[in-house]
C-alpha cells in the first residue's frame, strides 16, 4: 500500500513539473515564489531538484514517524 502511494506521489510530481513547464512555455507565470525563482535560475533540473528536496523531506519524515512506532 505505501509503494503505490510513492508511485502516485511520483506521478503527480512528474505531472507537475511537466504542466509548469507547458504553461510557462505558453506565456503563465509561477504563482509561488520559490518555484518561480528555482525556475527562472536553473530551468527543469532546478525544478526537479527542488521536487527531489519536498520528497526526501516527506521520506525523512516518515521515517521518523517510523522510528517513533517501534
Amino acid at each position: 500500500m505505501i509503494r503505490t502511494l510513492w508511485v502516485l506521489v511520483a506521478a503527480s510530481l512528474v505531472g507537475d513539473i511537466v504542466t509548469t513547464f507547458v504553461g510557462l512555455q505558453l506565456g503563465l507565470a509561477e504563482s509561488n515564489p520559490v518555484a518561480r525563482e528555482v525556475i527562472y535560475g536553473y530551468g527543469v533540473a532546478g525544478m526537479i531538484g527542488l521536487k527531489a528536496l519536498a520528497v526526501g523531506v516527506a521520506l525523512a519524515a516518515t521515517s521518523a514517524g517510523d522510528w517513533r512506532r517501534r
